[in-house]
């Protein structure tokens, strides 16, 4: 089964019950929801400061040389000439993917964690599509999906933070 089918499904799935703990209190307060939303936020935190990893290593958006026409390239070799041509932006990429990956899975820092990974995840899915960089981009998809049921399940105490902070 591809990696990125998957991730869907387990971000659809981890969507609906964020939804359906907005709309049923005695789901909002079971123990076992919370466990599934405090491993998968550990997992999806991993990913990320894997990323970050892998692009401080060089593996990931490293600088090619292209032998042939650019007019000739694929959206996707394109893309990875392109985002790879910069060391800065693949530095400055992967550590906004440190950071957010690592607070994601602090238990402290995991609400504003949720928002910076949505944030770097966002990015990533639209030029993921934008430049149709095969099957990753499901992938992509997934993960961003997966923080938007972080926030969803958690989006009163985002509205309450508001609220204190526009009260002063």
């Amino acid at each position: 089964m591809d990696p990125g089918f998957l991730m869907m499904i387990i971000a659809t799935l981890l969507l609906a019950l964020s939804v359906a703990a907005r709309t049923r209190t005695e789901l909002r307060s079971a123990v076992w929801l919370r466990r599934v939303f405090a491993v998968m936020r550990v997992v999806v935190g991993a990913i990320l400061v894997l990323y970050a990893v892998v692009k401080f290593a060089g593996v990931q958006l490293h600088r090619v040389d292209i032998h042939s026409d650019i007019a000739t390239l694929s959206s996707d070799e394109l893309f990875w000439y392109f985002f790879g041509y910069s060391r800065v932006y693949a530095f400055f990429l992967a550590g906004a993917e440190l950071v957010a990956g690592i607070l994601l899975v602090v238990p402290v820092t995991a609400r504003f964690g949720a928002l910076a990974v949505l944030a770097v995840m966002v990015n990533v899915t639209i030029l993921d599509f934008a430049f149709d960089v095969g099957p990753v981009r499901f992938w992509a998809l997934g993960l961003t999906v997966c923080c938007v049921s972080f926030v969803v399940v958690d989006i009163d105490r985002y509205r309450d933070a508001i609220g204190r902070l526009t009260a002063k």
